[in-house]
């Protein structure tokens, strides 16, 4: 993993909001679960990521002001890496949930392309009319 990796990024929010989270229920250990998945070329916008954080052999419910205080604690935290909202105490029903709702995400990408001829209008139509596009990666 190099200094600016996927993994060490994602290693590091789970790590900021997992240790906030796991003292205040007391447990044993964490599991961090996210809805999709980081890229190291591709910003989150929107609403951001769902995610949930399993505690472990919890010893504590953490109460409404416990829920308020984990937040306040990310989100002013010194290091600016990730912030957090709308966070609740759920169930199991929320796992299902969340593999439902990544099973009927829909994606969209945008680029922005730069050529070195002028397009015309039958260029645009084309262009246009392309409906199912095939993944290409470059490496």
């Amino acid at each position: 993993m190099g200094e600016a990796s996927v993994e060490m990024y994602s290693f590091v929010l789970q790590e900021i909001i997992s240790s906030n989270v796991l003292p205040i229920c007391k447990g044993d250990n964490f599991k961090f679960h996210a809805a999709g998945r980081e890229d190291i070329d591709v910003r989150m916008l929107g609403s951001g990521r769902p995610f949930l954080v399993e505690i472990q052999n919890a010893r504590h419910i953490p109460t409404s002001a416990d829920i308020e205080e984990i937040v306040d604690k990310i989100n002013n935290s010194k290091d600016k890496f990730v912030t957090v909202r709308s966070l609740n105490l759920v169930g199991s029903q929320a796992w299902t949930l969340m593999r439902e709702g990544e099973a009927e995400k829909q994606k969209q990408y945008a680029a922005l392309v730069w050529i070195s001829l002028p397009l015309n209008d039958k260029d645009l139509q084309t262009i246009s009319s392309l409906k199912d596009m095939l993944r290409l990666a470059f490496y």
